[in-house]
């Protein structure tokens, strides 16, 4: 994985999952660490940032200039629910170039060459010797899956392909994938431009392309991660019609819930161990560390997945309990302008700008997020999609000053205190891109000894260009 500078290893790993549009609880889940946790590492990395919102966040760090990403950011995808099975590898030791393999293509033809000149004079002695046998002997059609004898008694010996059903398809194609790029990896370490050294820590080979090698091998790294993630997707809706897995009781106090929740996550690790020696799972090298790590498959993808979310549910039930679904939905409908805005809640999440907060959040056709403060029932956040992009055709686009008086406008409208705070925050407006930001925050008075200290309250309106709403912060409203 690249590195930015500024960040702890940690945080390397919540924000390459945060440039993939995971959740904090779906961060939590993959790293084993806690939302707080996650809550926490966020803080530290917009304040770093100097962002205070999710998007400017995405926004930065896709910037070539922080994030020289060689693989995309699909290195985390499949780990979101399959952690590694193997202990994450201390940062790689500079490589030694003494180590490095290097096979020029002169030599490689000639040992291709003399190879196959000696398969095809022991396939042609094989032919001779045992063509009788080989007349007689039956056809194996799917390699390393055992025929299934049939039941008839005419035929005692006749065989049959096995019928695969539709969730062991979906694990044989998986395997085949992963098999796949394997060789793909093997060929290019064969022919390709490779450095190999040993990790100090673990004695295990550490294998790194570089040049033309490295791109080939990361684009296929993210190929091969888009189709095992939807080829588990695809499992897990199989399993669940399946199985009809039943949800976990929640407990009658507020307190015994939470207590039944602690003693699960507790208990997770070893429940994931154990999936990974059950399995089905693949090996697959990551071209970012130069290791192999063991991804889960099929029915240990579809458990770990039934886990988190039915651990996830018990621990929201109390906050659940508490969503206003239609009085929220109204309120942004409201707060926008559009009434006949379609929203769908999505769930319970922490607010990433306000320390121990929760949210309901909501999402349109488009993949716009809303959050709404469960506690204040307060509209605390919009963020596009993470696939979303603005590009304003040249002559839509305002100036910031013309879309200043937007932003004061919305702010005074979406805002219960700004109004009465307004003199006292600190402003500041910029633009990234075809959006312009505008901020007022109470960064100046002293929140020593309170959760607000890493990130004080704010209120930040993200508006295109072409002056429609992008983005929005509201934490003033919830200290």
């Amino acid at each position: 994985m690249s590195k930015h500078t500024n960040f702890s290893e940690r945080e390397e790993g919540v924000i390459s999952l945060l440039l993939e549009g995971k959740s904090n609880k779906q961060i939590a889940l993959a790293l084993k660490i806690s939302i707080r946790t996650v809550e926490f590492h966020l803080g530290n990395i917009y304040s770093r940032l100097q962002v205070s919102s999710r998007s400017e966040a995405i926004i930065k760090l896709s910037n070539k200039q922080l994030w020289e990403s060689t693989g995309g950011t699909g290195d985390h995808e499949l780990r979101q629910a399959t952690v590694e099975s193997e202990g994450q590898l201390p940062q790689n030791q500079r490589k030694n170039p003494g180590s490095t393999r290097r096979f020029s293509l002169k030599t490689f033809r000639y040992l291709a060459a003399t190879l196959v000149i000696l398969l095809v004079i022991a396939f042609l002695f094989l032919v001779k010797s045992n063509r009788n046998q080989i007349a007689d002997q039956p056809t194996t059609i799917l390699q390393q899956t055992p025929i299934l004898s049939t039941n008839s008694s005419s035929s005692p010996t006749s065989t049959a392909t096995p019928t695969l059903s539709p969730r062991e398809q979906i694990v044989a194609e998986a395997q085949q994938l992963a098999a796949q790029y394997d060789q793909a990896v093997k060929t290019e370490i064969q022919k390709g431009e490779v450095e190999i050294s040993k990790d100090p820590h673990s004695g295990k080979e550490v294998i790194h392309f570089t040049g033309d090698s490295n791109t080939k091998i990361a684009k296929l790294y993210e190929t091969l991660n888009e189709q095992l993630q939807t080829l588990n997707k695809h499992y897990l809706a199989l399993y669940i019609a399946d199985v009809q897995p039943t949800p976990f009781p929640t407990q009658s106090t507020e307190k015994k819930n939470d207590d039944y929740y602690q003693q699960l996550l507790k208990q997770y690790p070893s429940f994931f161990n154990q999936l990974l020696k059950d399995g089905p799972t693949v090996m697959i090298y990551d071209p970012d560390d130069g290791i192999y790590y063991n991804r889960v498959i099929g029915a240990t993808y579809a458990k770990n997945e039934i886990m988190a979310d039915a651990m996830e549910t018990l621990r929201q039930a109390p906050q659940l309990a508490k969503v206003d679904q239609e009085a929220n939905m109204a309120q942004i409908r409201e707060i926008l302008g559009n009434p006949d805005l379609s929203l769908t809640f999505q769930g319970i999440q922490g607010l990433a700008n306000a320390h121990g907060i929760e949210a309901a959040i909501y999402a349109d056709g488009t993949g716009t997020t809303y959050s709404v403060a469960i506690e204040a029932g307060i509209l605390a956040s919009i963020d596009p999609s993470p696939t979303s992009r603005i590009d304003v055709p040249a002559m839509n686009v305002k100036t910031i000053g013309d879309i200043r008086p937007m932003a004061e406008k919305f702010a005074s409208d979406s805002s219960l205190r700004f109004d009465g705070l307004k003199n006292k925050l600190l402003y500041e407006e910029n633009s990234k891109g075809d959006i312009y930001f505008f901020r007022w925050d109470y960064r100046n008075k002293d929140w020593s000894g309170t959760s607000w200290v890493m990130m004080p309250p704010l209120l930040q309106i993200g508006i295109s260009a072409d002056g429609k709403l992008v983005i929005y912060i509201n934490t003033l409203d919830l200290y």
